[in-house]
């Protein structure tokens, strides 16, 4: 039943108080929290012994965040018209986010605000109207209004995260045919969307049973990667018990990441680069709308992936992934429409993405602190100390007493030169100095604003290199930049705060699993090991 139409059924506002009675009473009779503990034996996983957590100690009450419900609504509604589509997406645009402070929203708390019932009880009735006249249903229910024991058999344990005995199955059948036939599919379903069980991942941690350890992980690995629920062959599994089996796992994984490079992209890459919330950002820098800009490195992350590539191609470029408005960006001529592959900047420092993010917009020169700060931050998981709001008046005196006439090389050993900056400064400085000839969208550059050359040589934390292109290179294939990645996709999983991953991987047995290993092969073996494997 992977993965619809065009009709939206207005429902009067009067049935919501009676609908919730229902809802509200299969929440709190209807199920009981799953637990989850290892994947079949007492025995703790190498991640465990590093004193992380994986999926199977953890406790889960988050709801959807806006992606995964962008992708369910697809995946049901397959093959509708974009005017349906984009009717469900102008509801879920209007939903708050999930908190998101530091850590994968995944995996933050629900942020409950006023009018959320509303809001879900609005999604549901959209597509509960939407949905009743899908291919998928008409797949499902072949004679509406006769299709309970489909619906239940088929539906319900894909939507949701519960499985159902026989009396709740035989309520919600009662409940079905309570209504008209020419209603009872339309209500059935709205009941269906609007469940608590369908908006949030309700389970506990250690659970003993392994059915519902089955049933975990299988449903977060699908929402992990995909972002929407099970398809035919993961259900299967669950329901079989299966997913306790650290090469059934692996299996699903391997096949999931090779079924949806795009979707899992899309989720992860964006969070780990921190630029997640500007994908619903409607502004245009240099006329290209930001959300595209920002989507380029999380396209050539799943290109990069489907071609068994390395995770360094992703910071030194084979090539890039444009539309027309970044293909124009970069000199880059025959892309009309979509999405393309084609050789623009040669280095992630070049693009749109890190150009918006790191250069001053006004003059396009890259500011080399904000660079630097990036690379050590997001790209090599170093947690940076920043001054302390106690000495910023001393930090303010010395940028304001600068010399004007300084290079920015000059100018930043200026600053170290005094203790207060010199303890934020000495941490990201060259890193960003090192970059210093790779220009806004790839451009080379040569000369400072200031006038001076630019030089880009030396030596920054083992990398020595003679010039910026050269640095790259070998940063991107430092073992730093390949931990910190992986570290990322267990973050991701588990919700470890930012550097406590790269930490414990950095001193472990672990960097041998992941040595030499493709993108798909690192996701793939982080994955597993965060869902409670090895």
């Amino acid at each position: 039943m992977r993965r619809l139409y065009d009709a939206t059924t207005r429902m009067p506002w009067l049935v919501f108080s009676v609908l919730f009675g229902f809802i509200s009473l299969g929440f709190n009779n209807c199920s009981e929290p799953f637990r989850a503990k290892s994947l079949g034996s007492s025995a703790p996983s190498s991640m465990q012994v590093l004193g992380l957590k994986t999926v199977s100690d953890l406790k889960f009450y988050t709801r959807l965040t806006k992606g995964e419900y962008r992708y369910v609504t697809r995946d049901l509604l397959d093959g509708m018209s974009a005017g349906t589509i984009s009717d469900m997406d102008n509801v879920i645009n209007g939903f708050t986010e999930n908190l998101y402070d530091g850590s994968y929203k995944n995996h933050t708390l629900v942020n409950t605000y006023p009018n959320i019932e509303k809001d879900q009880f609005e999604f549901a009735r959209k597509l509960a109207g939407y949905f009743v006249s899908s291919n998928l249903f008409k797949r499902l229910c072949p004679a509406a209004g006769s299709c309970a024991d489909s619906l239940l058999q088929n539906l319900l344990p894909r939507m949701w995260k519960k499985s159902l005995s026989t009396q709740e199955q035989a309520n919600l059948k009662n409940f079905y045919n309570s209504y008209t036939t020419a209603d009872r599919d339309f209500y059935f379903l709205f009941r269906v969307f609007a469940s608590p069980f369908f908006h949030y991942k309700i389970f506990n941690a250690n659970e003993g049973d392994p059915l519902k350890r089955s049933f975990k992980i299988g449903n977060l690995l699908s929402y992990y990667i995909t972002g929407s629920y099970p398809d035919d062959e993961l259900q299967n599994d669950i329901e079989a018990g299966k997913l306790v089996d650290e090469q059934v796992i692996r299996d699903h994984v391997e096949r999931l990441l090779q079924a949806s490079p795009v979707r899992f992209a899309e989720m992860f890459v964006l969070q780990w680069l921190k630029v997640s919330t500007l994908m619903s950002s409607t502004t245009k820098y240099k006329n290209v709308f930001v959300s595209d800009i920002m989507l380029e490195p999380a396209l050539i992350f799943a290109q990069l992936m489907g071609d068994g590539d390395y995770i360094s191609s992703l910071m030194e470029l084979k090539y890039n992934v444009v539309n027309p408005g970044l293909a124009g960006l970069y000199g880059i001529s025959g892309i009309t429409s979509g999405w393309s592959r084609g050789q623009g900047t040669k280095t992630l420092f070049g693009t749109a993405f890190m150009s918006y993010l790191t250069a001053d917009h006004d003059t396009d020169n890259p500011n080399p602190i904000r660079r630097g700060s990036y690379v050590v931050n997001y790209l090599l998981c170093k947690d940076i100390q920043f001054p302390t709001s106690a000495i910023q008046e001393k930090v303010d005196e010395v940028v304001n007493n600068a010399p004007m006439d300084l290079s920015p090389p000059a100018r930043m050993a200026y600053f170290r030169g005094f203790p207060a900056c010199a303890s934020c400064h000495d941490q990201f400085d060259h890193h960003g100095l090192a970059l210093e000839e790779i220009g806004v969208f790839g451009a080379t550059r040569t000369k400072y604003y200031t006038g001076h050359d630019v030089v880009a040589t030396g030596r920054v934390e083992g990398i020595q290199f003679n010039n910026s292109l050269e640095f790259v290179g070998k940063l991107a294939r430092s073992e730093a930049f390949n931990t910190c990645f992986a570290s990322q996709v267990y973050n991701y999983i588990t919700s470890s705060p930012y550097t406590q991953g790269f930490n414990a991987i950095e001193k472990s047995d672990v960097k041998p699993a992941i040595a030499g290993k493709s993108i798909r092969q690192v996701v793939a073996e982080m994955v597993v090991r965060g869902l409670g494997g090895l």
